[in-house]
């Protein structure tokens, strides 16, 4: 999700920050001001699901978040039901439709007006999803995945979903008996970068604060670890080579007093012909700190400040910018 920069040059095009293209030195500027009392923020539970306002770093009543180029509209659930963007091929918008017990019933996106995909959920007499139906209205396209669920004796549980009609690999997620994600592979079937077929995980760290587009997406065997903390937040994240499964790089998460992400540390450990063509210039460490000048009584921010740092082989780059929402809240 992108937000209004108070600087027009930069741009990020995720909940945080993009990959980054360039670094530019900053000067250093006084502490910002906290201009309410915020309420406590609750135990993050769907931060990874999409469908869900926490995953936007949201909490509360919320009805509308909107930034300079994405509008997101929700129920009094807190779950989704429309995100409306524009880029230079026009508007894009998906809709998102639920059953009265909370589940995905189907979800539409339209080009410009005109149906452009359809993603259908199918559930058995138990109400347990059996199969996602996907259609392109563009091509013509359709294929379908199996979803499946298999407890463990641990009291967690994990699901996968299996494309049919596709040759990809299949989507794997494990949780812990509190219900926490505490795995997820890596293979990707999503049927358009940025479109509503998400039934993906690509090489992103998503949380309800952050989602790191800047890290290479990858294709394979490879996965995810999750840690949390003591209050049920995300802590670090650990992803392991496709290759050997052995750990490359972590990312660990920190927190302020009121909740919110204050910052990010991503370690590349090792060395690999993969990594190595990337950047020739990579630092092994790479810091992410959040500033927050405004946030409202519900807790969530309006307005922030990121200094993304790393070391590069022959000087350090520092990259500033600021971020601009506006949230609009269901009366109570």
């Amino acid at each position: 999700m992108a937000f209004e920069h108070e600087h027009s040059h930069m741009k990020i095009h995720a909940v945080v920050f993009i990959a980054i293209i360039g670094f530019t030195a900053c000067s250093q500027q006084p502490a910002p001001r906290i201009t309410s009392q915020p309420q406590p923020r609750p135990q993050p539970s769907h931060w990874y699901d999409s469908t869900y306002l926490e995953y936007y770093d949201a909490y509360g009543p919320v009805r509308m978040i909107k930034d300079s180029e994405r509008k997101l509209v929700f129920n009094r659930n807190g779950r989704l039901l429309s995100q409306l963007t524009q880029d230079s091929g026009g508007d894009f918008e998906v809709r998102y439709h639920y059953h009265g017990d909370g589940r995905l019933d189907h979800i539409t996106s339209y080009r410009n007006g005109a149906e452009y995909r359809l993603s259908d959920y199918e559930y058995n007499d138990n109400i347990e999803l059996q199969t996602v139906r996907y259609l392109d209205y563009a091509s013509g396209q359709q294929f379908h995945s199996r979803h499946k669920i298999q407890l463990l004796a641990n009291g967690g549980w994990f699901s996968i979903d299996i494309p049919v009609e596709r040759i990809e690999l299949p989507l794997y997620k494990q949780f812990d008996a509190q219900g926490q994600l505490v795995w997820s592979s890596k293979s990707d079937f999503n049927h358009g970068v940025g479109r509503h077929f998400n039934l993906s995980v690509g090489d992103m760290v998503i949380s309800s604060q952050v989602i790191h587009e800047n890290t290479v997406q990858m294709a394979g065997v490879g996965g995810y670890g999750y840690k949390y903390d003591d209050q049920g937040r995300l802590g670090k994240v650990t992803s392991y080579s496709d290759n050997d499964n052995k750990a490359y790089h972590t990312t660990t998460y920190s927190y302020s007093t009121q909740g919110l992400l204050a910052g990010e540390l991503k370690v590349y450990m090792g060395k690999s012909l993969f990594n190595d063509s990337l950047d020739s210039n990579r630092s092994p460490r790479q810091e992410v700190n959040y500033r927050y000048f405004k946030i409202d009584p519900y807790g969530n921010w309006t307005r922030r400040e990121v200094t993304v740092r790393q070391d590069g082989k022959t000087e350090r780059f520092q990259q500033q910018f600021r971020q601009r929402r506006r949230l609009e809240y269901f009366e109570q």
